[in-house]
């Protein structure tokens, strides 16, 4: 019995992870898009709020008031930039899948980009597969 018990909590210890959990991972709650050609700004109304959730497994999801706009694949990675050749940290988002008509106009559906801040507290990222691409900002929930 000694050894049945034994084995048992090296099995359930062994399947454990002890990897981190990457700093990415959560719920975010958008706060504004800047971007277009013009520059604009975009922020959520009072009554619309947006959440971006990105899960351990590799699952993308925007919501809008808790009903899923896009649900999409996404991976990270590291590529070197611009002339310093310094390691930056892109979100790629893959096979999106839209699930309904978003009701803010002229709100952009994030697309994944460059990570340009990620804290506790703050994301930040920009679109650069594109001219005039936006920047979203958000805050953990």
């Amino acid at each position: 019995m000694k050894r049945v018990l034994i084995l048992f909590f090296l099995t359930v210890l062994g399947c454990t992870s002890d990897e981190p959990r990457h700093l990415v991972v959560g719920e975010w709650r958008w706060i504004s898009s800047t971007g277009g050609i013009g520059g604009w700004t975009i922020k959520p109304r009072n009554d619309n709020e947006r959440t971006l959730r990105l899960t351990a497994d590799g699952k993308f999801e925007v919501y809008a008031n808790r009903a899923l706009l896009l649900s999409a694949e996404y991976r990270l990675s590291n590529r070197k930039s611009g002339s310093d050749r310094a390691q930056e940290l892109i979100l790629a988002v893959n096979n999106g899948i839209l699930h309904q008509r978003d009701t803010l106009d002229n709100y952009p559906l994030f697309g994944g980009g460059r990570i340009r801040e990620l804290s506790d507290a703050k994301l930040e990222f920009v679109e650069d597969f594109c001219n005039d691409c936006y920047s979203h900002s958000f805050v953990r929930k």
